[in-house]
């Protein structure tokens, strides 16, 4: 685990936005550092901010309107030397989901495809997609859409070479060396491997999408019935 402090390099990229980058790796590590960033610059209430989003190993400061980036870039750099990682609890930061997912069928049409191409049984598929716990880094491409990461390496695969324009909500891919769950219909070249009924993207809540960074998810396989 990470104890250091890791410093980013601020950026202003628009005249409302600054973006605070660390080490362009995809590191838990890392990350818990970055949302202890987030969630101790929206404890200290510094005037001017929107909102912050956190992405791989980035976070980005939207002010409002009546404060722009050069305004805001001061007060950020002077919490960034003052802040302490430490202050924040890190193992408080998110919660555990277990979605239940169908595999295979009509539920999940790639599924054989790919234990053809990785010389696996769709049996062993599920069974080492089951057997993880995978960590939330963002939420993006659509709304809700969550990307994990800690899929086995053994069930890495390319993105599919033809896209569908249609992929059904709550379906469960697998997409280079990660996997997530389309919150609702959406076009997609993942290959899905499941589908779940979990509602993970409501807009009337609050927060609309259930799962959040910092999170974590164990799929569970039930039944077709």
């Amino acid at each position: 685990m990470v104890n250091a402090k890791l410093v980013p390099k601020i950026d202003v990229i628009s005249e409302f936005a600054l973006n605070l980058e660390w080490q362009p790796i995809i590191s838990r590590d890392q990350h818990r550092q970055i949302l202890q960033c987030k969630k101790a610059l929206l404890d200290a209430n510094i005037n001017g901010i929107s909102s912050v989003i956190p992405t791989f190993h980035s976070l980005t400061i939207l002010s409002d309107a009546g404060t722009s980036s050069l305004q805001l870039q001061p007060q950020i750099e002077s919490f960034i030397d003052q802040w302490n990682p430490a202050d924040v609890d890190s193992d408080k930061l998110g919660v555990l989901h277990e979605i239940p997912v169908c595999y295979g069928g009509i539920f999940g049409p790639d599924l054989d495809e790919l234990a053809e191409i990785k010389s696996l049984k769709p049996r062993e598929i599920i069974d080492i997609h089951t057997s993880v716990e995978y960590y939330v880094y963002m939420i993006g491409f659509i709304a809700g859409f969550p990307y994990l990461g800690g899929l086995p390496e053994v069930l890495h695969q390319p993105r599919r070479n033809e896209p569908r324009v249609k992929v059904p909500a709550g379906s469960v891919g697998i997409g280079g060396a990660q996997t997530g769950i389309y919150p609702v219909e959406a076009p997609g070249g993942w290959h899905l491997i499941g589908r779940t009924s979990a509602q993970i993207f409501q807009p009337e809540s609050r927060p609309p999408a259930l799962i959040q960074p910092g999170d974590r998810i164990r799929f569970v396989e039930i039944n077709h019935d």
